[in-house]
């Protein structure tokens, strides 16, 4: 990047929040995909959704699911709503400034404070990638192909 920043943060933090965004927008689309071969047409739905909401629909959608994936379908929901709550954690964030003089994200809520440092960023990033991992391969166990099979496809 070319620009000065204006805002004082850390790059280092900076690239910890792109890396935590990119991976939660990974993970996310796994689970639109997952949804809408639970759900043909979600992909019509979606638009607007936040990702409460789509968690929602993937739990709900996974629950009633009777196909032999039905368990880890079940799981990843479970997870992605906990991951949801992190995300939003995470990026309705409060800046502040740490008693080291660190520019950092604190959230502010009913359960308490969490400090936002690199490493707990970092952690929630790796967490996003993991669950996401499991999306694509649950995907691509038959899912896809199944899905395919109907006529449509997997593309926006």
């Amino acid at each position: 990047m070319a620009r000065d920043p204006k805002i004082p943060v850390a790059e280092e933090y900076v690239a910890a929040l792109g890396r935590a965004a990119y991976n939660f927008s990974y993970l996310e689309w796994g689970i639109v995909w997952l949804t809408e071969t639970l759900s043909p047409d979600f992909l019509k739905r979606v638009g607007g959704m936040t990702a409460g909401m789509i968690a929602r629909e993937f739990e709900i959608l996974a629950a009633a699911c009777s196909e032999p994936d039905a368990s880890e379908l079940q799981s990843l929901a479970a997870v992605f709503k906990m991951l949801v709550l992190d995300r939003n954690a995470l990026f309705h964030g409060v800046p502040y400034t740490a008693a080291d003089g660190e520019q950092r994200l604190r959230h502010i809520g009913p359960a308490g404070r969490r400090d936002w440092s690199v490493e707990n960023i970092c952690d929630a990033a790796r967490r996003f990638e993991d669950a996401a991992i499991h999306a694509t391969k649950l995907l691509h166990a038959g899912r896809f192909d199944a899905y395919s099979a109907t006529g449509r496809s997997l593309s926006v």
